[in-house]
Parts: structure tokens; sequence; C-alpha cells
């Protein structure tokens, strides 16, 4: 129940997790929420080194972060680059249709004056 009331109001999400059956259920929960997942990330404490997958079809980006480490920087990492790229190239895309929506909105209005 705390995970639904934290979650209300989120429209997206990025899974983060080292357990895979943790990754489904939290994509099952996502989809029971109407939350969109934007981006799966494996957490592997011991890896060496990030995986970067291009986001598939589905809109999802896909791969692993290695060395996660509470109070560690990680803004430098692959994973985590790719990831903030994903989330500002989604942003950019709903402001381009938020304004192609806008312009249609007033192109409207103007075919109604012109009546």
């Amino acid at each position: 129940m705390e995970n639904e009331q934290i979650c209300a109001t989120a429209t997206h999400a990025i899974i983060i997790s080292s357990d895979p059956a943790k990754i489904k259920e939290w994509e099952s929960f996502n989809r029971a929420l109407g939350i969109t997942t934007i981006a799966i990330l494996e957490s592997d404490y011991r890896g060496k080194n990030d995986n970067v997958q291009p986001a598939t079809e589905d809109g999802i980006l896909r791969g692993s972060v290695h060395y996660l480490e509470r109070g560690e920087a990680c803004h430098q990492r692959p994973m985590v680059q790719a990831n903030v790229k994903h989330v500002m190239q989604l942003a950019n895309r709903r402001l381009e249709e938020a304004e192609a929506v806008k312009r249609v909105g007033s192109l409207s209005g103007s075919i109604e004056d012109i009546d």
C-alpha cells in the first residue's frame, strides 16, 4: 500500500534492481497503476562496466549499471549518461507534441473566426 501511495501521481518510472524477479514485479506494479516504464537498469554491484542497450520499440532503455554505492558519484557512468539522455529525449518529444497540439488548437480557433 505504501508504494501505491508514493506512486499515486507518477506518470513514468525507471526501474533499478539487482534482482530480475523484482524487476518483473515492478513492471507489473507500474502497469497496474498506469505508470509508463521508461528504463530498466540492472544493478550489478560487483560489475566492472556498464552495459547500455539502445531503447527498443517499446521506448524502454535497458542495460546495467555497475557498483552503485550510496554517497559516491555515478554521473559519469555510461548507463547513467544514457539514461539522462533518454529522459531528456522523451521530455523534449513531449514538449514538441504539446506545442503541436497548442498550434493546432490556435489554428482551429482561427478557422472558426473565418466562418
